[in-house]
């Protein structure tokens, strides 16, 4: 089964990006076969918790060492998948919540994620778009 690692650069963006900044392809081992994909040297978005008001931080910084993702093919109805995060550095500040609830900056964070997810389609769609004309 043959597998770019720029398709598995865009579907990792696809489903990672909203966290992890600039997901390229020469971070990235594919073993589609075995069922694995393993990223290295990945760094958190600032704006990771933005969408989720529960978590009461921001992210200052952040850094993965290596994310593996593993995904039994041959039995994936009955088998988990699984998620392997090695080394997960990261500095948090409190989220300020000066006078209560702030309308505009809850909309300012949603905004932001709507956009996340717009760019994140269009670079998937364009991707395809590209593969689609070579084969």
């Amino acid at each position: 089964m043959w597998f770019s690692k720029s398709l598995a650069a865009n579907l990792l963006t696809r489903l990672f990006g909203r966290y992890i900044q600039n997901i390229n392809s020469d971070d990235i081992k594919v073993r589609i076969r075995e069922g694995d994909i393993q990223l290295f040297s990945l760094q958190l978005r600032k704006d990771a918790f933005d969408g989720f008001d529960h978590i009461p931080v921001d992210v200052v910084s952040g850094k993965l060492s290596r994310l593996e993702l593993k995904i039994p093919w041959r039995a994936i109805t009955s088998e988990p998948s699984v998620l392997e995060v090695d080394e997960l550095f990261m500095v948090l500040k409190p989220r300020s919540f000066r006078s209560g609830w702030d309308a505009k900056e809850a909309r300012r964070r949603a905004l932001a994620a709507k956009e996340h997810s717009i760019e994140a389609f269009e670079r998937a769609r364009t991707a395809e778009a590209l593969q689609g004309s070579k084969g």
